[in-house]
């Protein structure tokens, strides 16, 4: 009977596309099965002991939208995301569910639990729950939003993060709220005695996401290097101090987990200072591998990773909230030398993480780069344990991230394509390009050339630094002097920039301007379209 008033109410939805686009394109939108649960009006949706029931419909539909496919032409519970993060949303017309004349309606519900999560508040007018686990079995709630249906419906639930997405992040989505409506109507003594009758419900969906771009594929891969060491930093102090671990600190004679950076080609790192080196198609990969069980720290069970609820930390200005159980932090200064806002992870060693695994903390590009991992220890003491200490740690480093090429590459401004080969020749000018490798030194001579009695003269007109997409239109030879002081690498390009039979030349021999003088002196002729006769010389074309 139910399952056909259900029927009746989603045939009045304004119901959204549930076909599934398996490539990539801009964004696109795939929608998740449900797993529906009907319970009584006072249960507090018990969803682990109940069963699902297949002949009930959802009340709406969960989408997952972003540059994302599914990996099954016919189940969308594995998404492979291209590029970028994924929202989920989910859409319903409750508006259409409104309390009329008998008819199931979305209704108030005072819980403050489902399936033994507490939420904080009331349900009221829906919850909707996003839980997220590394391995199926661990799961941990990341968002709740009691009042859905009035507050958060249609708007998206949840953005999936990097660290999620590039590790492979499995999501459980739980929409649970309660249905009403009134019998016939009957009255005793004047008296309305009619009786309302109250279902609840609770759709659970469960799916995969993972990155197609993941960088380097195992944290084993060589070359690769460990980096960080803890340090004791007090307590509630925003993880400031640096205090060395004594033989009477809880923390003295294991480690937690090590940080692990491959992926590169070069390890040009000094005594100073972490520095790596990467080159075309290197995807420089951070990782964590967790040596504990964050419940039972090094074996004993009165040792554990505590959750901090009021964590902040003063280096990288992160406000106080609750850290939970351990929070990843990475700051990025750029070429500029701007730091930028950190990125911050609570909940890091429990959300993301699993004893023996090892994490892909992220991918990265050139620039500067500061990692801390905070966390708070709880150890328990005393006659059944009951007394508490608790104590922050930190587990900090630094790393540079530098291209390993030595090239600039120069692009026509008029046609846009690029100038390949020394002693190119363009009428229009070109803009240099640096390939985003910031830190390279890169110098310019720019030099007049006149022509006197057939000779070329050579007049420098301006030396100095380049810039990145800087544009070059004035006439004459440019030589550019490329260096990167981490490879010691030099390279030097010239280019011209004109039209006369003589830029035709220069261009067309690959030859300098000394050298052309030296062919006129030994007899050699030049025409219109810049060919010497006479010449040994073997032009480039």
């Amino acid at each position: 009977m139910f399952k056909k008033i259900i029927k009746l109410f989603l045939s009045v939805l304004v119901m959204v596309p549930l076909f599934s686009v398996n490539v990539f394109a801009k964004d696109n939108s795939l929608s998740i099965n449900a797993f529906v649960y009907e319970f009584d009006s006072k249960s507090s949706y018990e969803i682990s002991e109940t069963a699902s029931n297949n002949d009930l419909d959802s009340f709406g539909t969960l989408n997952i939208t972003g540059k994302v496919k599914s990996s099954s032409e016919t189940d969308n519970s594995e998404i492979i995301v291209n590029d970028g993060q994924t929202t989920i949303s989910y859409f319903s017309s409750s508006k259409k569910l409104a309390n009329s004349d008998g008819n199931w309606h979305l209704s108030s519900d005072k819980t403050k639990k489902v399936d033994g999560i507490s939420l904080g508040d009331k349900i009221k007018k829906g919850v909707a729950i996003v839980q997220t686990s590394p391995d199926k079995v661990n799961w941990t709630t990341k968002k709740i939003i009691t009042n859905f249906f009035e507050d958060g419906l249609n708007d998206p639930i949840y953005t999936t993060s990097e660290i999620e997405q590039d590790n492979g992040c499995y999501y459980r989505v739980v929409i649970a709220y309660s249905l009403s409506k009134k019998g016939e109507k009957s009255n005793f003594l004047f008296v309305d005695t009619t009786k309302t009758e109250t279902k609840k419900y609770a759709e659970v969906y469960e799916f995969y996401i993972s990155n197609t771009d993941k960088g380097t594929s195992d944290a084993n891969t060589s070359p690769r290097k460990e980096l960080g060491s803890v340090v004791n930093t007090g307590k509630d102090n925003g993880y400031d101090n640096s205090n060395a671990l004594d033989k009477d600190d809880p923390h003295f004679g294991w480690t937690l987990g090590s940080f692990i950076i491959n992926g590169y080609t070069q390890d040009a790192s000094t005594d100073s200072k972490n520095i790596f080196l990467k080159n075309v198609g290197d995807k420089v990969t951070l990782w964590f591998h967790l040596d504990q069980d964050i419940n039972k720290l090094n074996g004993d069970i009165d040792l554990s990773i505590s959750e901090d609820k009021n964590g902040y930390d003063k280096q990288f200005q992160v406000a106080q909230t609750s850290f939970k159980h351990g929070t990843l932090i990475i700051q990025y200064t750029d070429y500029d030398n701007k730091k930028h806002e950190p990125i911050v992870y609570t909940d890091f060693l429990k959300a993301n993480t699993s004893k023996d695994a090892d994490t892909k903390v992220q991918l990265f590009e050139e620039g500067d780069y500061e990692v801390s991992l905070d966390y708070e220890i709880e150890k328990k003491s005393g006659i059944g344990s009951i007394k508490k200490e608790y104590t922050n740690y930190k587990i900090k480093f630094s790393f540079s991230i530098r291209n390993g090429n030595c090239m600039a590459f120069p692009f026509d401004l008029k046609t846009g394509s690029e100038l390949q080969g020394d002693y190119a020749l363009t009428a229009n000018g070109f803009k240099l390009n640096m390939a985003k490798s910031r830190y390279l030194s890169i110098d310019v001579e720019r030099s007049e050339l006149k022509e006197n009695d057939g000779l070329l003269t050579t007049n420098v007109r301006f030396n100095g630094p380049a810039k990145d997409n800087e544009e070059y239109s004035d006439e004459g030879m440019y030589k550019f002097t490329v260096k990167n002081k981490y490879t010691n690498a030099e390279t030097e390009k010239i280019i011209y920039v004109g039209a006369s039979k003589y830029y035709k030349a220069l261009e067309k021999y690959g030859i300098t301007p000394s050298e052309f003088n030296e062919q006129i002196k030994n007899g050699c002729k030049l025409q219109r379209d810049g060919t010497l006769t006479n010449t040994k010389l073997e032009a480039k074309d």
